[in-house]
């Protein structure tokens, strides 16, 4: 369906009016403003509006996509992101967009490659470095997640979020001098008792369970 109306527009901008423009540009900050409230059906139906105006918008598209996602269609947002790549619209979020899709499928190779992509994309964006790492922690490839949340904190380095899971990190790869600089520079980012108290007591569990280092003996 998006192919066909896709197709039947040439160049739907050359002979745009300004006031039609200006219109795209409200019905899309509103459909944005809709998605962050939750009201999907109201989004839904100002992106489906941009489109029957220019029926080329990749931002229409985009939303559409994001809005599928978020209401678990996952058949439908899938063809609305390979629809985006298909017209050379994809961004970072299409290709993060199909990650997620891909995991719940179960299709894990092919979740780390969108991964990969929507980073490749927009390298400047913290979140897809952290969701990258993210991936890794949960198919239990520590050292990649290490390396991919460390590009998060390189980006933004005073993000509670990002450290928070750079301590989870740490503490699965059992690496407990990271892992306590990390916990201290999260004290000084969050002032979350609760979620400080359990990553406290984590804390606590891997340094009981890891061996105190003995000095080597010394010659005589």
């Amino acid at each position: 369906a998006f192919e066909a109306m896709y197709k039947n527009v040439k160049n739907p901008l050359g002979a745009m009016a300004p006031s039609t423009r200006e219109r795209i540009k409200t019905l899309l900050s509103e459909g944005r403003s809709l998605v962050r409230d939750l009201k999907f059906a109201d989004a839904e139906r100002r992106y489906l509006e941009v489109l029957a105006l220019d029926p080329r918008q990749s931002d229409a598209y985009k939303g559409i996509g994001q809005i599928y996602l978020k209401q678990k269609l996952y058949p439908q947002a899938k063809e609305t992101y390979e629809f985006l790549i298909k017209m050379k619209k994809a961004d970072d979020s299409t290709y993060a967009g199909l990650a997620e899709i891909a995991k719940i499928e179960g299709a894990l190779p092919q979740a780390e490659a969108m991964r990969l992509k929507a980073v490749q994309a927009n390298p400047r964006q913290a979140c897809r470095h952290a969701e990258l790492a993210q991936f890794y922690l949960e198919i239990e490839q520590y050292d990649r997640a290490k390396d991919a949340v460390t590009r998060a904190l390189d980006i933004e380095q005073s993000s509670p979020k990002y450290t928070e899971l750079a301590l989870e990190i740490a503490l699965a790869r059992k690496d407990l001098a990271n892992a306590r600089l990390t916990f201290d520079r999260l004290r000084l980012l969050s002032d979350d008792q609760t979620r400080f108290q359990a990553w406290r007591d984590k804390l606590d569990t891997l340094e009981q369970s890891t061996p105190p280092k003995t000095p080597p003996l010394t010659k005589r």
